[in-house]
């Protein structure tokens, strides 16, 4: 492997250690690995080989940050537990459904309601919905 394929191979993955690696001694690398030297002194190369691992960091640390924010949420919390105790899902997925239900039976109540306060309002038979 060529150290270009490498710097392809590590930008592809987003191998960030041996983008690392590269940035921070690029003629060291070469010789740990026993390559022919190459000229990376020219700027434009390292300037996007920089940009890149800039990049790849700040993507890296949003990745980190999102995953602890993931984890200390409820949806986490309830997952780790579930983990441990598969039976609590379906108790929680019951305690929802019985939740729902006493919603719809309270919002089929206030339709009535409105369907006799219209008919009340307006002499006529409300509409019917769904």
């Amino acid at each position: 492997m060529s150290c270009h394929r490498a710097i392809n191979t590590a930008k592809g993955s987003g191998d960030l250690e041996t983008l690392r690696q590269i940035v921070n001694d690029p003629t060291g690398y070469v010789m740990r690995h026993g390559w022919t030297a190459i000229d990376l002194g020219d700027t434009d190369e390292l300037e996007q080989l920089q940009k890149l691992f800039n990049s790849l960091e700040a993507e890296i640390i949003a990745v980190i940050e999102a995953t602890e924010a993931l984890k200390e949420s409820p949806d986490y919390e309830l997952y780790q537990i579930t983990e441990r105790e598969p039976e609590v899902f379906e108790r929680v997925i019951e305690q929802q459904i019985a939740g729902i239900e006493v919603e719809l039976a309270e919002l089929k109540t206030e339709a009535a309601r409105l369907e006799r306060e219209i008919e009340e309002l307006t002499g006529e038979d409300a509409p019917v919905f769904g």
